[in-house]
């Protein structure tokens, strides 16, 4: 099993979920914070991680140049996690909005443009799922803070 289907599989949810239930409300507070500041750090990282492409000037406006980086951002979602209890689990999505994204991390095929003489326009090399692990990364470092959390309520209580 891999590690990302053991940190976020649905039995694991389920019993993260139930021991939140059961957990002090000083320590919900807590817990509620981590998504928050897991997804600041999951932004930071993959915005540190994009590359800067060149800039142009186009009518003495500035083109290009950070696109894949500005695009990263977090945002509360728009329905509520519920607990099995009715209680609520907190949450954040991490997004990167640029449509082009896919180009830098999947790379393309070589191609040729039959405008200009079949002029051969090569191959982008493909750079990796840079985001998908950054966040994953940060959801299993999360969970694993979170979870540490509630066997030390449980070992004093």
């Amino acid at each position: 099993m891999a590690m990302s289907e053991r940190v976020f599989g649905e039995a694991a949810l389920r019993k993260f979920a139930a021991d939140l239930d059961r957990t002090s409300e000083a320590i919900k507070r807590e817990v509620s914070r981590l998504p928050h500041e897991a997804a600041i750090r999951a932004v930071a990282r993959a915005q540190a991680a994009y590359p800067v492409g060149p800039v142009h000037w186009r009518e003495g406006r500035r083109v290009g140049g950070g696109t894949l980086r500005a695009s990263v951002a977090q945002h509360q979602p728009r329905g509520a996690t519920v607990t099995p209890a009715g209680g609520y689990v907190p949450a954040a999505v991490v997004r990167v909005m640029a449509p082009h994204v896919h180009f830098y991390e999947d790379g393309t095929g070589a191609r040729r443009d039959p405008t200009r003489q079949n002029a051969n326009r090569g191959a982008a090399p493909a750079h990796g799922t840079i985001f998908v692990d950054i966040v994953q990364d940060e959801r299993t470092r999360m969970y694993q803070h979170a979870q540490a959390m509630l066997d030390r309520n449980r070992e004093i209580g």
